[in-house]
């Protein structure tokens, strides 16, 4: 069996082109879990800062009726 260079370059490239195809794969999910991840903590953060806001406004109405 005579290997040709047509035969070698195909094989080689078929190889290069799945391992392309397997690395954007990884690259995709990464992105994707890191966008998701990325939203949950602006959300997270958004109604952290609302609570913070709504429990300063209460304390301070406390403060003012108090005095």
């Amino acid at each position: 069996m005579t290997t040709t260079a047509a035969t070698v370059t195909a094989t080689m490239t078929a190889t290069l082109t799945t391992r392309i195809v397997n690395a954007c794969t990884k690259l995709n999910r990464e992105c994707y879990r890191f966008t998701t991840m990325a939203a949950a903590s602006t959300a997270t953060a958004t109604a952290m800062m609302a609570n913070m806001r709504a429990s300063k406004a209460t304390a301070t109405i406390a403060t003012s009726t108090k005095a």
